[in-house]
């Protein structure tokens, strides 16, 4: 499929508009889809740390534990939909949707729905890395990888354009009733993480990056979703950590401007959360989940990583937060969702009900 979608001449201004209800919103506020319910299926997401790594999702995870989830990730990358520019390629979406379709004809008392999460960063196509000059090169966890300018023009017009295909294609697919706010990710699906080891902020502004410019991208990312208008968008947030100065600064209150300004501007059809959810919150998170409780439904949380995790402790707490789903870690290899048994995921599903 090729659809060819262009944006011009609209100029968004961070944070200086009045904040209102998006009109497009609030026009389709009746046909919302509704939000994703209970526990939710993380899904594999080995490849993120490696260049040019490759989603595989499935229903594999999910198999083994029926009538228990309420939902799944679909994970892809942005190479794998946009190899060349302008070209959608979505077999593997659709493999997992009709997927989700049978097993919801086998399971009508606890059917499933997807939320859609589009890695860029390190999964961002080549050209796209390439935009306004050569790939960055970053570490993450140590790990080297490279990133493109994702907080500059270029770069956030290709991905506004990605969306808009993305939104012509899904926006009306019932089982997609999610999808992940990524703009601007750079080292994980996470947009407000930066990466914060001295060589990655080096060459980062070494490559034209500022926090002004940056903080613009974080700001603006609503309308990179403007097409998705039945679909509800889901943003992790994290206190914003400022690199200009050539090291870490923190700043979280700009990160409390960012939840007013996104839950004023999309109304019920933006979700807030967070993907560190444990217990105890560690101190730097407190404040969002504080302005998070404050700001209130809809509230989608994902658990840290299982390791040493207080499970049924860390989903009372996002429950007290009012989450209506949380993301669960698969995998063996991290204590996930496999070393489970029904009869304990069964007991925590009931915990939303």
């Amino acid at each position: 499929m090729n659809m060819n979608i262009r944006i011009c001449g609209v100029v968004f201004c961070l944070l200086t508009l009045p904040l209102h209800q998006d009109a497009t919103a609030a026009t389709a506020a009746a046909q919302l889809k509704a939000p994703l319910v209970g526990l939710v299926v993380m899904g594999d997401i080995h490849f993120h740390r490696q260049d040019g790594g490759l989603a595989h999702p499935s229903l594999e995870e999910l198999r083994p534990f029926p009538d228990i989830f309420g939902g799944v990730v679909i994970n892809i990358t942005w190479e794998q939909l946009e190899p060349t520019r302008g070209v959608l390629h979505t077999e593997a979406i659709d493999r997992v949707l009709g997927e989700m379709r049978t097993y919801n004809q086998a399971h009508p008392r606890c059917p499933i729905g997807a939320r859609l999460r589009v890695w860029p960063g390190p999964n961002a196509p080549a050209w796209a890395k390439n935009l306004g000059g050569a790939p960055v090169s970053v570490l993450h966890r140590e790990m080297p990888i490279s990133v493109g300018r994702f907080w500059a023009k270029p770069y956030r017009d290709a991905w506004r354009e990605l969306q808009l295909r993305l939104a012509a294609r899904y926006d009306s697919e019932p089982l997609i009733r999610e999808i992940s706010n990524t703009s601007g990710s750079s080292i994980t699906c996470e947009a407000m993480l930066l990466p914060g080891d001295s060589r990655s902020i080096k060459n980062l502004l070494a490559a034209g990056f500022t926090d002004k410019q940056y903080q613009a991208c974080l700001g603006e990312s609503s309308a990179d979703y403007a097409g998705w208008v039945t679909t509800r968008v889901e943003w992790p947030c994290n206190p914003y950590r400022a690199i200009t100065s050539g090291k870490t600064q923190a700043d979280p209150e700009f990160t409390l401007k960012l939840m007013r300004h996104w839950r004023q501007t999309l109304g019920s059809r933006g979700i807030l959360g967070n993907y560190a959810l444990a217990k105890p919150l560690p101190d730097h998170l407190l404040v969002i989940y504080a302005e998070l409780r404050r700001l209130g439904p809809p509230i989608a949380l994902e658990t840290q990583s299982p390791g040493g995790l207080d499970w049924e402790g860390t989903l009372r707490l996002g429950l007290s937060y009012g989450a209506s789903s949380i993301e669960l870690w698969s995998g063996t290899k991290f204590g996930g969702i496999e070393t489970k048994t029904p009869q304990i995921l069964r007991a925590w599903a009931a915990l939303f009900k």
